[in-house]
């Protein structure tokens, strides 16, 4: 049978699982009912705690979950910020406000839990910290739910087999071969950057793993130092490599700012890129107003042969940008 979470993947659908699972603290079902009982026992910290009532309110104030809890050692608000791929978007700070202003919850104990499955990046991580939010890693989340895996209710053990795929997707350190599941196939991009080409990269460049939600993983790369800068920049999508290809771009996103309008260094980088002796850049496309250079799409043999690749690439970059500034 297909997992269900291949499918339900956003973080609504994540919202909801969680949502029930909560609500369920105090079911006929006795497997689930423990469960629940876990969970909110897990995300609270206390595992001998008892649960005398749960009330679920989801997107109070737009945040995702909030749980309010009466327990035996008084009454406990559980906030949660749920995400999937999505970034905290600085939103916290705003929820903190609604919180503070609500008489409610002047009086109670809160939890403000950032609950991701995927990996936190550092600005990110810094956010939440200062917001005060207390982040659910990944690590915690999948041993948790690690132990439901042959659960007996399938939509939890579906939930449970989800979140191992996913932990061990983002921790591959070799090139994605040919996965049937798309959205574990970007992870494994996300864990093969990390995990074996940054540390190989990072003394000589500053690189930076995103994903654009639900269509694809991309590696960017700066000179050292230039990461808030408005320069050009190598851009590798995993889309462009699959099957063991290699492709890079140099973009030029946010120079200048409007859509369509190329920036006034577009003539001077694909003239620096000509006198590059074996540069593996090429004009980008004809249409094109934001890549002036790609390389052609390459076999590679292995995950050493990408990595040669993109060195000689980030050689031929850096020449640019010294030469264009």
């Amino acid at each position: 049978m297909e997992n269900l979470f291949k499918y339900a993947k956003k973080e609504v659908s994540q919202d909801a699982f969680l949502i029930w699972v909560i609500s369920n603290y105090n079911c006929n079902d006795l497997v689930m009912k423990d469960i629940s009982i876990n969970f909110v026992k897990f995300l609270i910290k206390d595992p001998n705690i008892t649960i005398n009532s749960v009330i679920v309110k989801p997107q109070w104030n737009h945040i995702d979950i909030v749980a309010d809890l009466e327990t035996d050692r008084g009454s406990i608000s559980i906030f949660i910020e749920d995400k999937t791929t999505g970034k905290e978007n600085n939103q916290l700070n705003r929820y903190n406000e609604k919180i503070k202003e609500t008489k409610k919850y002047e009086n109670r104990e809160s939890k403000k839990l950032f609950y991701k499955t995927d990996i936190i990046e550092e600005d990110e991580r810094e956010r939440i910290k200062e917001a005060n939010w207390e982040i659910v890693e990944l690590d915690c989340i999948k041993k948790f739910w690690e132990k439901y895996i042959d659960c007996k209710n399938i939509i939890v053990s579906m939930y449970a087999k989800r979140i191992s795929q996913i932990v061990e997707a983002l921790r591959t350190s070799d090139i994605p071969c040919d996965p049937k599941d798309r959205d574990l196939e970007m992870l494994m991009w996300k864990g093969f950057f990390n995990n074996y080409i940054i540390p190989n990269i990072k003394n000589e460049c500053s690189p930076y793993v995103s994903t654009a939600i639900y269509s694809y993983t991309y590696l960017t790369i700066k000179p050292k130092g230039k990461n808030e800068e408005k320069i050009p920049f190598i851009e590798i999508r995993d889309r462009d490599c699959l099957n063991k290809k290699f492709r890079a771009l140099i973009l030029t996103h946010g120079m200048p700012e409007e859509k369509n309008k190329r920036c006034e260094e577009w003539d001077k980088i694909i003239k620096i890129n000509e006198s590059e002796k074996d540069s593996p850049f090429k004009k980008g496309r004809k249409n094109a107003t934001k890549q002036p250079l790609a390389t052609e799409k390459c076999e590679v043999k292995n995950k050493e042969d990408y990595l040669n690749k993109l060195k000689n690439c980030i050689d031929v970059y850096k020449n640019i940008i010294k030469k264009l500034y």
